[in-house]
């Protein structure tokens, strides 16, 4: 079979040749890569299967929104910068408290994780200020779909010369009302304010929909819709009541468009699985039975039979800080509990990414505890 027959087949829940492994981020091996082409051809060469990502659509703010910014202190650490967005409806404001490490110079952008801990103000705070937000959250112009459909056509050809699958990602609704509100407003105003919980999610989402729509388009195999900080911060109450409705959606969409639909989720899953087969799913990556704290055997078990597992070791703990006996029992694990009856694909979770210093030895360790991961899988995979 193809890498792309592979994939599929195995997500379908359709018999394979060989259980899949896919590597759905690696940061570490993309930055020795000179371009996207590379990037694949590497881990094909691996003898692993890939996924090519289609681009991003682009998007822009409506034309009537201007912004500012306005740094207070004395040019160091701990100064407060300040961001207005000027909107028709009125005006939008933030301030974040800096720190060594801000990545973003004298902005504030709209998505970051690094604005949630320094905020000391958010941009949404009150229904007042869905009105405003509505300016910024504008879809794709017809322009930019054209320029971005050549980009994802030879995204496309690139997939189709090596054999293998296609994907359009990521679509963060919860993670972009955290990035807007917080985390600690993103899992209470369900219970404190349910009315503006509600306009909020249905104005991002309906946003990030017509971005979906644009990937649709290209006709992916895959959509992958992650949701990181969905089971992180909600109660399984809150999440089927406020989140599922516009995830389900988003799977008839995909499906209505002939792609699968693959849903990303790591951390505090388990007391989530009811309502993600609910949403009729096809696969499920973020299965980390250290840092998400999955039972592999459980799930399995719950999940087996309709949704394809992918997953199973640690990306971090693993693949870049562990040692090779712990990378190889990890990978008999994983493949001794969800292999069996196929609907599994192996991979680190989520990303194979040294945050600590780049160094020699950092490097040959990844690249040894990735080759054990690799050597082991394909003894046990056939």
């Amino acid at each position: 079979m193809t890498s792309r027959e592979r994939m599929l087949r195995t997500i379908r829940g359709q018999d394979a040749d060989a259980t899949p492994l896919c590597f759905l981020l690696n940061s570490e091996l993309q930055r020795d890569c000179s371009d996207e082409h590379q990037f694949l051809r590497r881990q094909l060469d691996l003898g692993v299967d890939a996924v090519a990502a289609l681009p991003d659509p682009a998007w822009t703010f409506d034309p009537s929104v201007s912004s500012e910014v306005h740094r207070e202190g004395r040019g160091g650490e701990n100064d407060l910068l300040h961001k207005v967005y000027h909107t028709p409806a009125g005006d939008l404001t933030t301030t974040v408290e800096l720190t060594d490490d801000w990545p973003h110079g004298d902005d504030i952008p709209l998505m970051s994780d690094y604005v949630i801990p320094r905020s000391r103000k958010f941009l949404v705070t009150d229904p007042q200020d869905l009105a405003p937000l509505s300016f910024l959250l504008r879809g794709p112009s017809p322009q930019s779909v054209v320029q971005w459909r050549t980009r994802a056509d030879t995204t496309r050809g690139l997939a189709d010369e090596l054999g293998i699958a296609t994907r359009g990602a990521f679509n963060r609704l919860s993670d972009m009302v955290c990035w807007l509100c917080g985390c600690e407003a993103f899992a209470t105003i369900g219970l404190s304010s349910p009315a503006f919980f509600r306009d909020l999610l249905s104005l991002v989402s309906a946003w990030q929909e017509e971005i979906i729509k644009v990937f649709l388009s290209a006709h992916p195999d895959i959509l992958v819709d992650a949701q990181w900080y969905g089971t992180t911060f909600l109660s399984p109450t809150l999440y089927e009541e406020f989140l599922a409705p516009h995830l389900r959606r988003r799977v008839e969409m995909t499906h209505q468009a002939g792609a699968l639909f693959c849903a990303l989720a790591t951390n505090t899953v388990m007391p989530f699985f009811k309502p993600l087969k609910r949403l009729g799913i096809d696969a499920l990556f973020g299965v980390d039975p250290i840092q998400g704290g999955w039972d592999l055997q459980r799930t399995k078990a719950d999940f087996g039979d309709s949704v394809t597992l992918w997953g199973g070791i640690n990306g971090y703990l693993q693949i870049v800080d562990g040692n090779i006996e712990e990378v190889v029992a990890a990978t008999e694990l994983a493949m001794a509990a969800l292999a069996p009856g196929g609907r599994f694909i192996l991979a680190p979770v989520d990303n194979v990414r040294n945050d600590a210093a780049d160094t020699p030895e950092a490097r040959r360790r990844i690249a040894e505890n990735t080759q054990a991961m690799i050597s082991t899988w394909r003894r046990l995979s056939v």
